[in-house]
């Protein structure tokens, strides 16, 4: 397969093509990344980047189809890349790196990028260890003389559900705290899915005690124009509550950060990509968690919880409910990934890894040979800059 890369900016793109652009993200990609895709990208460029330029990597067919999608930013030559390069998209809601490629192009899109552009090397922050368009790129560089210089790794807590769909064990401590909940009233968690195409409406979902098993009373479809709107509000609420407003890192706490957040999720539920958690004692929600679904992954966004119920651990039970369902509501779901660092509650939840990479991938010989010397002084350059900024 040939393709033609073209360099594009969002200004240029048509309706049309960032739909089709959003289309490969969720129907055609070998390897579904929420973060490189329209929904994404056109919020962040609005509330986070400023006036950050963009430059998008487009990739067509020989009938002008989309089978590849890139998006980066241009970069002076820095202590850790000593050259003019492309950076990955970075915010600080960018928990994963790479490219979108149609299933079967991965290869093509990497020959493309490595031979027709003018770009020395490319910098990746958190690339998922067994990306196929990943692995295609380093293959590509090393045919051109370059090479992939790996600087930091890690291992991401996930959660692989095996072909028998069986739930997440429910740790002890948190049955006895389901008990202890069940004295005012119980624990009920409950999937929330606004539609795609009606950004108000929600899935009447069961709601099930996932400690004993037993149906409890469903929450009412909601149809009316507030649904998804309530569904952020608690969520922002609940985000804010406790240390993370304390520390002003909450998405409250930044009002661009929560307007991002506000767009992004309508943009996703709008295909119907969007998905919340929610978890009541009685009638009042005390935790909540946004996630993207796409193709065979749930990803994890963000999760809130009431801090005066800390005793019952809501967040976390949150999170196993959240698990379950995706066994009971998504056959073809194979894949939680928490999007987070190591370490953390939820790495004590998940059994499986999920090894992430950062590095600079120098797409030709004169740039491989600058990065191994740049190794050289790579102590001194952590002490004096920060590699992400």
């Amino acid at each position: 397969m040939s393709l033609r890369l073209r360099w594009r900016s969002l200004d240029d793109l048509s309706a049309g093509e960032i739909e089709a652009w959003s289309r490969l993200g969720r129907e055609g990609c070998g390897s579904p990344n929420p973060f490189a895709m329209p929904e994404f990208v056109l919020p962040a460029r609005r509330h986070l980047l400023g006036d950050l330029e963009l430059r998008i990597a487009w990739f067509e067919d020989a009938s002008s189809n989309v089978v590849g999608v890139g998006v980066f930013t241009e970069r002076k030559a820095s202590w850790f890349v000593p050259m003019r390069h492309l950076r990955d998209l970075r915010t600080p809601f960018s928990f994963r790196s790479g490219l979108l490629a149609a299933r079967g192009a991965a290869n093509a899109v990497a020959q493309a990028l490595v031979g027709q552009s003018d770009v020395a090397a490319i910098d990746l922050r958190n690339l998922p260890a067994g990306d196929v368009l990943g692995s295609a790129l380093r293959t590509a560089a090393a045919e051109h003389g370059g090479g992939w210089h790996l600087r930091h790794s890690f291992e991401r807590p996930v959660w692989r559900i095996g072909d028998d769909r069986h739930a997440l064990p429910w740790p002890k401590d948190l049955q006895r705290r389901q008990r202890k909940a069940d004295a005012e009233g119980g624990l009920q968690s409950e999937l929330c899915i606004p539609g795609a195409g009606d950004a108000s409406y929600l899935h009447d979902v069961e709601c099930v005690d996932h400690l004993y098993g037993r149906p409890a009373a469903a929450e009412p479809a909601t149809s009316t124009d507030a649904g998804l709107d309530t569904l952020l509000h608690t969520h922002l609420r609940l985000e804010h509550a406790g240390w993370k407003g304390d520390a002003g890192s909450s998405l409250q706490s930044t009002p661009a950060h929560a307007d991002f957040f506000r767009e992004m999720m309508h943009g996703f539920a709008d295909i119907g990509a969007a998905a919340f958690m929610q978890t009541r004692l009685g009638d009042e929600v005390i935790a909540s968690s946004s996630n993207l679904l796409l193709g065979d992954t749930v990803n994890a966004f963000k999760i809130g919880w009431n801090p005066d119920y800390a005793q019952y651990s809501p967040g976390r039970i949150n999170e196993v409910a959240l698990c379950e369902a995706a066994c009971r509501q998504w056959p073809a779901v194979k894949c939680f990934d928490s999007q987070t660092q190591e370490g953390g509650y939820l790495a004590k939840l998940l059994p499986d890894k999920r090894t992430m990479l950062s590095g600079t991938l120098a797409l030709n010989a004169t740039a491989h040979r600058r990065m191994q010397i740049a190794r050289a002084w790579r102590p001194v350059a952590y002490r004096v800059s920060d590699p992400d900024l």
